[in-house]
């Protein structure tokens, strides 16, 4: 009961940010640790994409799916990937996925207010005035925690892994960034 509180308290203190700051585009990043900034988006009718921008933009181009929905974890940016690089004439398949899911971005913000997970989106918005980013941290041990219990996935992953998992979306992000994300080390 006391966590429901705590959440729902949560959720008033992000209204009240919200209707403040009035932004064009919110983008979070940290998955759905993020709830509370998010139910507060959906009570204020802020449209809200995570997988949604997936969906749009598989939808919206000829690259398999499985592209988007896989591609922060990819290892783009790798010793592997420079070499290859050297050897391609033109954009690899992630590259372009990652030009046409930028789009999408584009095109969605410029629909109105929204919030938007990841997808380095704070750099691909970083020209509009009005972009709020918020970066959500958790300890190894909650997030564990969390796959365990709200998840209930009974493959738990280690510490390793999830540095592992942590590393490829800091090398992703910078891949196509050119900046150091901000996850927290």
């Amino acid at each position: 009961l006391e966590a429901v509180r705590s959440v729902m308290a949560s959720v008033k203190k992000c209204k009240k940010i919200l209707k403040e700051f009035d932004a064009d585009v919110v983008v979070g990043t940290g998955g759905y640790a993020s709830f509370p900034a998010l139910y507060a988006a959906k009570q204020l009718h802020i449209p809200f994409y995570d997988q949604e921008l997936i969906d749009l933009a598989a939808q919206s181009s000829e690259i398999d799916p499985s592209y988007f929905q896989t591609a922060e974890e990819s290892d783009v940016g790798g010793l592997l990937h420079e070499l290859s690089a050297n050897l391609r004439h033109d954009l690899s398949v992630e590259e372009k996925a990652f030009l046409h899911q930028a789009k999408v971005i584009r095109e969605v913000a410029e629909k109105g207010s929204c919030i938007i997970v990841g997808r380095c989106a704070d750099y691909v918005l970083s020209h509009r005035p009005a972009v709020f980013r918020v970066f959500i941290y958790a300890d190894p041990q909650s997030r564990m925690d969390r796959i365990q219990n709200v998840y209930k996935e009974t493959n738990h992953p280690s510490l390793t892994q999830l540095k592992a998992a942590d590393e490829k979306r800091s090398s992703y992000y910078r891949y196509f960034t050119g900046k150091t994300s901000a996850m927290r080390k």
